[in-house]
């Protein structure tokens, strides 16, 4: 009996872990404001693709989605908030602003770029969880 509880519950455990689901849907912030966007990633790293490509990430301090950039921190690259939330008046110009390879650097904004840092902080982040 026991036995089959604890089966049971090893696989439901599964079942909450996977990809986000890639759907658009309304994000609500707490002052008000609200925007749309698609959830991706996974468990083990996550973001929102905004409808024109900007990418926005969750600022626990600020409890607020913010614009996302590119920062390496202990020579690692990371997503990070960029402290312009999403609905804003200088979001407008922020979002291609803030999503660069590096976030001192001067480039223009390439999706091609931005997709592989993504996949690869991701990759990382996988990695490191699995080796726990």
């Amino acid at each position: 009996m026991i036995k089959s509880i604890l089966i049971t519950c090893l696989l439901l455990g599964n079942l909450y872990s996977g990809p986000a689901r890639s759907i658009h849907k309304v994000f609500k912030q707490i002052n008000g404001t609200s925007f749309e966007g698609k959830l991706k990633g996974d468990e083990h790293f996550s973001w929102i693709e905004l409808k024109n490509g900007d990418i926005a990430v969750y600022n626990e301090a600020s409890k607020l989605y913010e614009y996302a950039e590119f920062k390496t921190i202990d020579d690692k690259l990371e997503l990070r908030a960029s402290g312009t939330y999403i609905g804003s008046k200088k979001s407008s110009v922020a979002g291609k602003k803030n999503i660069s390879i590096q976030s001192n650097s001067k480039q223009s904004f390439d999706v091609s770029a931005q997709k592989f840092n993504l996949s690869q902080i991701w990759k990382r982040k996988r990695q490191e969880k699995l080796n726990k």
